[in-house]
């Protein structure tokens, strides 16, 4: 497994409790998407970094749009995110790509040991926004062509980054809890 694919499988199996906790949150995602599509059925829905779609509800999704399509680096967390809805791949597409550019631009490669290097939190946010622009200028739909009606982002960068900060957040001196 590449670093990211590893560090996103892990972060993907950290907590068996969160399908059940984010129930509040998959309904509010469920609501929003209503909310913006007037009751009307799509044809396509892509869902970017699906995970184990703990934030989904794949049965409503399967009502909403003829044709889903999951993008993420942990195919084994959509699959698993599958079974939990006993859905399989020829319910729903599974994509196994990097979109994030955290890959290719090496953004985990220093990370922790740049981070002890950190001593204010000043400094931290220039950091991680240099790691973040620098994550951006890659190009990460170059080889995936096709329309889709609707496109759900989850908040990626956001759940890699801070899960990856708050684990060495106490051994980090200037960061108070």
């Amino acid at each position: 497994m590449r670093p990211i694919e590893l560090f996103n499988h892990d972060v993907n199996q950290s907590d068996p409790t969160r399908f059940e906790r984010w129930t509040d949150y998959r309904n509010q995602i469920t609501s929003f998407i209503d909310d913006h599509t007037d009751g009307h059925v799509f044809s396509h829905l892509l869902v970017v970094g699906a995970g184990n779609c703990d934030d989904l509800d794949l049965s409503y999704l399967m009502r909403k749009f003829k044709k889903i399509t999951l993008m993420d680096i942990d195919l084994e967390a959509m699959q698993k995110g599958l079974k939990t809805y006993h859905l399989d791949e020829k319910d729903i597409e599974l994509i196994q790509k990097e979109f994030t550019g955290f890959d290719e631009s090496g953004f985990f490669e220093s990370l922790i040991d740049d981070l002890f290097q950190i001593d204010d939190g000043d400094k931290l946010i220039e950091y991680l926004n240099q790691k973040v622009k620098r994550a951006l200028h890659v190009p990460i739909f170059k080889s995936h062509h096709q329309p889709y009606d609707f496109i759900l982002v989850s908040p990626i960068y956001t759940q890699l980054v801070f899960h990856q900060i708050q684990n060495v957040s106490n051994e980090l001196s200037f960061i108070t809890h």
